[in-house]
């Protein structure tokens, strides 16, 4: 009956690391980041290139058809060229800085062993991620918020996503979830572990070896449903049900 969703157990980014000794993770995020950039330098290059055709429409003089790509400008050059070129280039360039924007802020990857966790480019480890539904809710104490990891149950392997602040949950209370296999609690945005549980009809009074603290879960025999839900604290000597 006792299960912890522990997903993610690795070291953290050192950021002045040398590349080679960088983890296999922080390294496809580093990778990643270096296409994003070389994607936009090539993207300025296509579109100051229609800017010069719109700015100059005069075609550039060549000094023999021999020298293909000079002659392809000279046939193409054309204000009309210029403004496909622009219109094709500039969305794309918008695209590319959002990517990279998106990047160095609070992002996620799910991989076949469960997810990463970045922030500003540090990967963080060792967060109480509980799901809710489709969505995995990851209590994040250093960021002092609560992250919600969008239709992680669905999300594809090895595409990073934005990782937005949620306020279903907070670091203070408790919350509590089950499916099948078990349940798991989270109190004050970390995992109650090794935790000791006893029936009361069909609900569930968890107790923390660690704290003593004990958590009323409601209707819990119903409820195994894998949704987030907010959990009793008890109170000392309390008696409930």
């Amino acid at each position: 009956m006792k299960r912890s969703k522990y997903f993610d157990q690795f070291s953290y980014f050192q950021p002045m690391a040398k590349y080679k000794d960088l983890s296999d993770d922080v390294r496809h995020l580093k990778d990643t980041l270096s296409n994003k950039w070389i994607s936009i330098i090539s993207l300025t290059a296509f579109f100051s290139l229609g800017v010069w055709m719109l700015i100059d429409p005069t075609s550039p003089e060549h000094q023999s058809v021999e020298k293909s790509t000079v002659y392809l400008l000279k046939e193409i050059w054309s204000y009309p060229t210029g403004i496909i070129i622009v219109a094709i280039a500039a969305p794309f360039m918008i695209l590319r800085f959002r990517d990279v924007s998106m990047l160095s802020g609070p992002v996620w990857i799910r991989l076949e062993n469960g997810y990463y966790f970045f922030d500003k480019k540090v990967r963080k480890s060792g967060l109480a991620g509980m799901y809710d539904g489709e969505d995995l809710v990851v209590f994040y104490p250093e960021g002092n918020r609560v992250i919600c990891l969008k239709d992680y149950e669905t999300a594809g392997i090895g595409v990073y996503r934005k990782a937005s602040a949620t306020d279903i949950a907070n670091l203070s209370d408790a919350y509590w979830n089950a499916d099948s296999s078990g349940f798991s609690v989270v109190h004050e945005g970390k995992f109650v572990a090794n935790p000791e549980w006893e029936k009361r009809g069909d609900d569930l009074v968890v107790t923390s070896p660690e704290t003593k603290k004990q958590f009323f879960l409601k209707d819990y025999a119903n409820l195994k449903d894998n949704k987030l839900r907010k959990a009793k604290v008890m109170g000392r000597n309390e008696v409930i049900g």
